[in-house]
């Protein structure tokens, strides 16, 4: 299923009362994917078992790094700010280059593209965030 099943008039049956609860999850899932600010188009989403992700690859591969990001910092707070801005900048550069790109149309992203170009975006920004909010931390208590 994808989001245009519930965009088209063909949602009613797909919002039926009756919906097998994996529907109902799916249909749950894509409105919190919505209120991500994710455009959750189709042909630039994943799908697990007929189920568009509520997510599109490139927002997915952010998400995963975000959350791989916390993880990290969250056991190995110690790492060298120099090194994490400079993996940090560098991860936007090639995320936004994939994006502008791809807008402009020189050329078109793939799905796996979008992924690796968002995983270590979203792991370095989250890292780098969370290290200097406790260097501020430490400024401030000390």
């Amino acid at each position: 299923m994808n989001l245009s099943a519930l965009k088209s008039g063909d949602a009613d049956c797909v919002l039926n009362p009756a919906a097998n609860k994996q529907t109902k999850a799916w249909i749950l899932l894509m409105r919190w994917g919505a209120m991500t600010g994710c455009h959750q188009l189709h042909e630039r989403s994943l799908f697990f078992r007929g189920y568009q992700f509520p997510l599109c690859a490139r927002c997915t591969g952010l998400f995963i790094g975000l959350a791989a990001g916390m993880a990290a910092i969250m056991l190995f707070f110690k790492i060298n700010l120099h090194i994490l801005s400079l993996c940090t900048v560098v991860s936007v550069v090639l995320l936004g280059i994939d994006g502008f790109f791809q807008l402009k149309g020189v050329w078109v992203s793939t799905n796996l593209r979008r992924i690796i170009t968002g995983i270590p975006c979203g792991f370095f920004v989250t890292g780098f965030f969370i290290r200097i909010v406790l260097m501020i931390y430490d400024v401030l208590i000390s």
